[in-house]
C-alpha cells in the first residue's frame, strides 16, 4: 500500500512542467479567488484559480521554504527581469473560472534545494504538477501573499489596505 504523504514522485517532474515565470493576481470578485498563471518555456501556460484555503496552502509552502533559508530575497535586477516575463491575464484566463479543472482542491508541495514542486489536485480529480525554480518560487510567493492581502474578504477581515511585496 502506498503512502499518500510520500511526495518523492515529484522529484521526477518532466522538463515541460518547469515554470519559467508565474504570477498571482487578486480576482476582484467577492469570493476572493486568486488567479495564478504559470508560464513554461515557449508558449505553454496554465491558469489556475485558488480559493482562500488552497491559496493559504500554496503560501505555506513558500513560507516553509523561506524559513528553511531556501528562498533568499530577490535583488531589484532579478525582480525586474521577472517582471518583464510576466504573463498578463487575458479575458480567456478569467473565462476559465467555470472550469473545475482550474480549481485546486488540495495543494501538495515538495520543497527541494533547487525548486519547489507542486502537485495540485483539482476539484475534478485531475492533477497538475509544476516545478518552480527557487527564484521563480520566491517571486510567485511574494505575489501570492500580496494578492491574498489584497483580496476583498481578507481586507474586510483584517481591515487593512494592500501592502508592498514581501514574504513573511
Amino acid at each position: 500500500m502506498s503512502n499518500p504523504n510520500d511526495l518523492t514522485y515529484l522529484e521526477k517532474t518532466s522538463r515541460d512542467r518547469i515554470v519559467q515565470i508565474a504570477v498571482a493576481v487578486e480576482n476582484t470578485n467577492s469570493d476572493g479567488e486568486i488567479l495564478v498563471i504559470f508560464q513554461m518555456p515557449g508558449s505553454a501556460r496554465e491558469t489556475l484559480f485558488f480559493h482562500q484555503k488552497q491559496a493559504t496552502e500554496l503560501l505555506d509552502a513558500f513560507r516553509r521554504a523561506n524559513r528553511d533559508g531556501l528562498l533568499p530575497a530577490l535583488n531589484e535586477a532579478e525582480h525586474d527581469i521577472m517582471v518583464k516575463l510576466i504573463p498578463y491575464p487575458t479575458n480567456d484566463d478569467f473565462n476559465m473560472r467555470h472550469d473545475s479543472s482550474r480549481f485546486p482542491n488540495h495543494v501538495k508541495a515538495l520543497v527541494m534545494t533547487n525548486a519547489i514542486v507542486f502537485d495540485f489536485v483539482m476539484i475534478d480529480g485531475s492533477s497538475k504538477i509544476f516545478a518552480l525554480p527557487l527564484p521563480v518560487a520566491r517571486f510567485l510567493g511574494e505575489y501570492v501573499e500580496q494578492a491574498m492581502r489584497g483580496s476583498l474578504p481578507q481586507r474586510m477581515k483584517e481591515r487593512t489596505p494592500p501592502l508592498a511585496r514581501t514574504l513573511h
